[in-house]
């Protein structure tokens, strides 16, 4: 550790200790506490990457003051090199950075100051930094930090707190993909699509295209092709025609924890191509250096739609207006007001209505370019394709959603899904031949308080519970008239609800077996089969319920729930049911079975169906 940096760690500790009245303490390298919530590579790097404390020089400033930061990392066996802090005016909601003063092998030094900033309480937000040349980022919340300071206000600030434990870390694949702290706790990359104009706002004209229409189609496909890669949150400013004003727009993205904010036109003016504008590289240079390489990434993609290639630009403010730091400010309010929250926002115009009209006519072009801007995402935020489906077993079975939608035979696993949440349950698609999105929520409306309009949660609801529960998912498909309807399924399946459901879509449907029509009656009469076990030696199914009305009080015709009180219940109370089999009569009968097994009533059944009959010894 360098004098400079030491003499920074003494002054500073001593200040945080006499001034905020708390003590500094570094994380054990063995303390393990909340480690299994980490995967294994990351659980492998902790010992050399984890923070061990946070200190802030001052708790109140003046805008003229300069605050200092220092940041321990690791135990000094690794490179320790570049890094950004982000932080925040808590009062203005705007963001900052400040890049790395200085550094040792164990510390990161970081000074602020406020020229161009206003008063109020500011935070620190996150942490990106380079150990080893491996990218790492920290949402300093994520690991119980909590460092604020006043800056001329009279708002209380609180002190500086670090957990003892364990930090939860994430690595980007590249430099540029800093995130400026707005990732969603849950790790996930999440995205804010903003459909140019609506409503009263139409955009450009021609023909009988709309700019509005187009661009909120466009975003629908982006927003459809992006939900099938993994680890992404996608939303959107608009999902119908409606006006949304400029500032709303970044505002909803802000709220929503966005990683970046991507605002899809149609440009106009006789031209062709496409273009993407990018923020500049003022007041918030990280912004600008995201912004331009999320923008490369989607023109690379869009220009190989061979459409013609017009750049990736920059467009300065025309009235000479400034960010808080006195540099000029970028043109687009969507661009301006998103790096002022600390978002990276971005304006891509696909293609122009006049001249580019006969393609913007044909949907599937507009397909395409939702799919180019996914893929140019993805690509940037390195995200891998492929949502986990099983999750929504039962729910939606791709192969079935094809099968049924012509129009998506092309379309992968995948793509099936995406389509369906983000169209065809608008459109009143089934999922599966056992479950519709709108009939599971008419049928089950104790579902809709919990779960809203998250459809996903409906159909993993139906996948984890629903099914086994017998809930009604579809007009078409009733689970207990299927059961009641075949025998061989109750053989097979028993009282497993969920098996009838999943049996129909992967078999029955293709069988053309009957789903209603049976919700009171019983065909092929009751089973005797559970767990492989045939007791048809010892139980017959009209016998045991004509004899105990209670069971068939209890029971109704539900002949698996029957069986399933005589093996679990009815043998051990020593219940007939059968007029072939006594079992009072049978341990009376042989004096060798009394003394193998005396008071256990159940075994005398099972010694009859496994040897007894085949013996030829009398039951009754």
């Amino acid at each position: 550790m360098n004098k400079r940096i030491s003499r920074t760690v003494i002054s500073l500790v001593m200040v945080l200790v006499m001034v905020l009245g708390i003590t500094v303490t570094a994380m054990a390298d063995e303390n393990r506490e909340g480690a299994e919530a980490l995967s294994e590579a990351v659980l492998e790097k902790l010992p050399e990457d984890l923070i061990n404390y946070v200190v802030v020089s001052s708790p109140n400033q003046s805008l003229g003051d300069t605050q200092e930061v220092l940041i321990g990392i690791g135990n000094g066996e690794k490179e320790l090199e570049d890094g950004i802090l982000t932080y925040e005016n808590t009062n203005t909601g705007d963001r900052y950075q400040a890049k790395r003063d200085d550094k040792s092998d164990e510390a990161l030094s970081f000074k602020i100051d406020y020229d161009g900033k206003s008063e109020g309480v500011y935070k620190l937000i996150s942490l990106s930094y380079t150990i080893n040349g491996e990218e790492v980022f920290i949402n300093l919340s994520d690991i119980d930090v909590s460092a604020t300071w006043n800056v001329d206000s009279e708002s209380e600030a609180d002190t500086v707190e670090v957990a003892d434990k364990k930090v939860k870390m994430s690595s980007n694949n590249k430099a540029e993909n800093v995130d400026l702290g707005n990732k969603a706790a849950n790790g996930k990359v999440v995205i804010m699509l903003d459909p140019g104009h609506g409503g009263s706002e139409t955009g450009a004209a021609y023909g009988r295209l709309l700019e509005k229409d187009l661009n909120l189609t466009a975003a629908y496909y982006c927003k459809q092709e992006l939900e099938t890669y993994a680890n992404v949150d996608v939303y959107m400013t608009r999902y119908g025609d409606d006006y949304v004003g400029l500032e709303e727009r970044t505002e909803m993205a802000r709220n929503v924890g966005a990683n970046a904010f991507v605002s899809i036109h149609m440009n106009s003016g006789g031209g062709n191509g496409a273009e993407v504008w990018y923020p500049n590289y003022n007041y918030n240079p990280t912004v600008g250096e995201i912004g331009y390489n999320l923008a490369n990434c989607i023109q690379n993609n869009l220009v190989a739609l061979g459409l013609r290639d017009r750049g990736l630009k920059i467009r300065n403010s025309a009235n000479g207006s400034t960010y808080p730091d006195g540099s000029i400010a970028d043109y687009y309010s969507v661009i301006h007001n998103s790096k002022r929250r600390g978002i990276p926002g971005i304006i891509v115009e696909h293609a122009f209505i006049d001249g580019d009209y006969s393609r913007l006519c044909d949907d599937n072009f507009l397909r395409e370019l939702g799919i180019a801007d996914a893929t140019g995402i993805a690509q940037y935020y390195g995200l891998n394709q492929g949502e986990d489906l099983s999750q929504y077993e039962g729910a939606f079975d791709a192969n079935c959603y094809r099968y049924f939608n012509q129009d998506l035979w092309g379309f992968t696993d995948q793509q099936c899904f995406a389509h369906w949440m983000n169209f065809g349950i608008w459109e009143g698609r089934a999922g599966s031949p056992v479950f519709r999105m709108s009939d599971y929520i008419n049928y089950n409306p104790d579902l809709v308080d919990v779960f809203g309009y998250d459809f996903r949660s409906y159909a993993r609801h139906f996948n984890y519970n629903g099914m086994s529960e017998g809930r009604r998912a579809i007009d078409s498909f009733n689970v207990e008239s299927y059961k009641n309807r075949y025998r061989d399924l109750r053989n097979a399946f028993g009282n497993d609800l969920r098996s009838y459901d999943m049996h129909y879509i992967k078999n029955g449907i293709g069988e053309g077996r009957e789903t209603l029509g049976y919700e009171n009656e019983l065909v092929g009469g009751g089973v005797t089969n559970l767990w492989i076990f045939d007791f048809s030696d010892v139980y017959d199914y009209d016998y045991y319920r004509t004899v105990y009305p209670d069971l068939q009080a209890a029971f109704g015709i539900n002949d698996t729930a029957l069986l399933e009180h005589f093996v679990n219940f009815g043998m051990s109370e020593a219940r007939q049911a059968s007029p072939n089999f006594n079992v009072r009569a049978y341990a009376s009968r042989y004096e060798d079975l009394r003394n193998a097994f005396g008071q256990d009533v159940k075994a005398y059944y099972i010694h009859y169906i496994t040897h007894g009959k085949a013996e030829g010894r009398i039951a009754v």
